[in-house]
């Protein structure tokens, strides 16, 4: 188990008494960020709407229909719909800000066993989420594809980690995630390093 002694100014600084914050594979992340020939900036500023999908335990499961994207559809490979579940149009209807579009990211917000997964969503088909998932509609400036791979490299995933809550379950606010910094290269650059799975972040 790491250990490390935590000035108290820098508890103050960061606002947070959990380790994660503290730990020497944060500390890297946030050389990382200052040496980063890029700008770095809050992901909240590159987001046009982040949504989370609301519990839906009344709602009734169909085999056909609206796909409904639970946390167990976002793996680590991207999205999986082999075992999708649906809701009916009317649900769908009644769930207008959670509801999906090509183009859209969808991030998990609990990692009690597993690193926090994110999916573009790739179909033309409608779909909507249950409240373990938050989607991110970009700004012009992101590309989702890029988005996908800096929070699944190893940057993203400790930055992620330092954000999580929770002894067994580990969970992520929206607001949390929203200040996650996120480095930006140019829009061609990000086309570049998300379609060889490659670069620099």
């Amino acid at each position: 188990m790491e250990t490390r002694l935590v000035p108290i100014s820098e508890i103050r600084k960061k606002g947070v008494w959990h380790f994660q914050p503290y730990s020497q594979a944060m500390q890297q992340a946030e050389a990382l960020l200052e040496q980063s020939p890029y700008p770095v900036i809050l992901l909240r500023e590159l987001v046009q709407s982040a949504n989370r999908g609301f519990p839906h335990s009344n709602t009734t499961y169909q085999t056909e229909g609206i796909p409904f994207i639970r946390l167990n559809d976002l793996k680590s490979t991207g999205l999986d719909l082999s075992a999708v579940v649906y809701i009916s149009q009317e649900d769908h209807q009644k769930l207008q800000q959670t509801q999906i579009q090509r183009g859209d990211v969808l991030v998990g917000l609990i990692a009690t066993f597993a690193p926090i997964n994110a999916a573009v969503y790739e179909l033309d088909q409608p779909a909507n989420i249950n409240q373990h998932i938050v989607r991110l509609r970009l700004s012009d400036r992101l590309n989702p594809h890029y988005l996908v791979y800096y929070l699944k490299s190893n940057l993203g995933q400790t930055l992620l980690q330092s954000h999580l809550m929770g002894a067994v379950t580990k969970t992520m606010s929206v607001n949390a995630l929203m200040t996650i910094p996120v480095i930006c290269p140019p829009r061609l650059e990000q086309e570049r390093i998300a379609a060889n799975r490659e670069g620099d972040i």
